[in-house]
Formats: C-alpha cells, structure tokens, sequence
C-alpha cells in the first residue's frame, strides 16, 4: 500500500512546474501527494507546501534511502528548492551546481511575468468610470461558507477590509473595484457587486462573498 503512494498516477505536461524543480526534467508525474520526476539519473518523489509566513519542501530517494525535509520561514522562497538539490547532488556524488543561480533566474522571471500582467491590467484600467455607490454603502459584512467573514469599513473617505488576520486598505481603482494598498494581498483587486442602489457581494482573494 505505501509503495502505491508513490506509484506516479497522472502524468503532468511539462510547465514552469517541472523546470522550477530542475532544469533537466524530462517527466513529471503525480502520484498520491507526491510529484516524481527525475533529478540527473536519480528518480524523486517531493511535495512542497506553504501557508501564511512558511513553506516546506519533503523530498525522497526511494533508491538512494534518503529523505530530506526543509523548512523556512518565509512564504515567498524558493531557498528550500535550492537547498534539496544541493543536498541530492551532494549525497549522491553528483557534480555540484549553483542552484542559487538558477532559482534566482526562476524568481526572476516570475516577477518580470508578474510586471507584465499588471502593467496590462492598469493600462486598460478606466480610472474616470466612478464606483455606482457611495463608499459608506460598501460597509458591512459579507460571508462566505467555507472561508467566513470579512468587514468592509469606512472612514475618512476610505475603504478597508479585514478578512482573518490581514487588513487591507483599499484605494479606489475603476467603477466598482478597489485596490489593496499594502500587506500581504498588496496590488490585488477588490470588485464589489451592487444592485437596487446597495452593495450585494464582493469577490477578495478569488472567492465571492456575499453581504450580510
């Protein structure tokens, strides 16, 4: 039973997913949690994961016995990356690479990626299309059924929203929808929905909440 965990099951087409684990990937599979795919000639089974300020990457040599787990306590890192290929190259006696190097070009180009979406996004952004309501009405509770509730407030002629632990000042962007100023969702958009002269729903995160 533990050997079909990591029997690969579905087979992945080769993305940034594959050349984020290693540049010379040649398949990547899923198995039962685990993603398996070839590192210079050994076969590796890895699973990564993050939330809010941490990530972890668990790798496995089912033929060399060995397993690595790294922890950071950062979110947005590919250090543990860095650190699991090394430490595979180092044990297996493979010639030693500069995956520092080759992370940071990854990182890189997935900011230069980013750029490039939002530069689209606020070129075709309508800044003169005004919000259908006035901002107090935006106020209030709006709830979802598996992510809770979160609170739009305002004062001084401004939004903010508070979902769990992350508060969002929100500046207005086009019609509707409102951007976050800073912390953790910093640049993401806030869309409003309003109908019979009153806010019904807000979609945060890629969820739609529903007013209370």
């Amino acid at each position: 039973n533990l050997d079909e965990t990591k029997t690969p099951h579905t087979p992945v087409r080769l993305d940034a997913i594959a050349k984020a684990l290693n540049p010379d990937t040649a398949q990547l599979s899923y198995c039962m949690g685990w993603l398996c795919y070839d590192h210079r000639g050994k076969k590796v089974l890895s699973h990564g994961g993050m939330i809010d300020g941490f990530r972890v990457q668990v790798t496995l040599l089912p033929g060399e016995n060995l397993g690595v787990a790294v922890l950071a306590n950062l979110q947005e890192t590919r250090m543990n990356a860095a650190v699991t290929n090394s430490l595979l190259d180092l044990y297996c006696g493979l010639e030693a690479r500069d995956w520092n190097a080759f992370f940071r070009k990854v990182v890189d180009q997935e900011a230069a990626d980013r750029r490039a979406v939002r530069n689209a996004r606020d070129a075709a952004r309508k800044p003169d299309a005004k919000p259908s309501l006035p901002l107090a009405r935006y106020a209030g509770e709006y709830t979802h059924p598996a992510y809770g509730s979160l609170t739009v407030s305002c004062a001084e002629g401004k939004l903010a929203l508070a979902w769990s632990n992350f508060a969002c000042p929100l500046e207005h962007f086009e019609a509707d929808t409102f951007r976050v100023t800073h912390g953790f969702f910093d640049d993401k958009l806030v869309t409003f929905t309003a109908a019979a002269g009153a806010a019904t729903g807000v979609r945060f995160a890629d969820q739609e909440f529903t007013k209370k």
